[in-house]
């Protein structure tokens, strides 16, 4: 179940704000929930708000993508 929190910076990130979209790809990355229990990450969905975020020009959301892209997915071969 989602928080109010997480509702509203979702609605803002759908809404193009960047600082939002970067926020919820932070957090779609982290892999921990509102509570700071680990869960399991979703990179694509992580991805996609940076993206969004970075194509509007916001630095951090470029640094970011740029780290997530070049550190491989633990259990994955494809480096």
């Amino acid at each position: 179940m989602q928080s109010s929190t997480i509702k509203h910076l979702i609605l803002a990130a759908e809404s193009g704000d960047a600082a939002a979209q970067f926020n919820l790809g932070v957090l779609c990355d982290s892999r921990l929930d509102d509570n700071g229990y680990t869960i399991e990450g979703n990179r694509a969905e992580a991805m996609k708000w940076l993206l969004a975020a970075a194509e509007q020009g916001l630095a951090r959301a470029q640094s970011k993508l740029r780290e997530i892209i070049s550190t491989p997915v633990p259990g994955s071969s494809w480096r």
